[in-house]
């Protein structure tokens, strides 16, 4: 189970910022926050990237782990605007 609300403009930063090496990212989801660690196609660039469950404006969670295309979440993003809540 994964319960989390934060501003659009947190998560969209993140999104881009990642997306400019990676594709596709597993994150790992604990109760303590979001651990996210990928490699890009080439397997010459890593990205690791931790979000503690403070940075949230709400968070639920029990261990799991999630796949997210993210081009795909790019595209949900363009229709959040600037103020919005994303909850996941």
């Amino acid at each position: 189970m994964f319960r989390a609300e934060l501003k659009s403009e947190t998560l969209k930063g993140l999104v881009n910022i990642i997306s400019t090496l990676i594709d596709e990212v597993k994150l790992t989801v604990t109760p303590e926050g979001v651990v996210l660690r990928a490699v890009d196609a080439a397997h010459v660039g890593m990205v690791e990237v931790e979000v503690g469950k403070g940075s949230f404006d709400s968070y639920e969670a029990e261990d799991c782990d999630i796949g997210l295309d993210l081009d795909k979440v790019k595209s949900v993003l363009k229709l959040a605007t600037s103020g919005d809540t994303i909850r996941m």
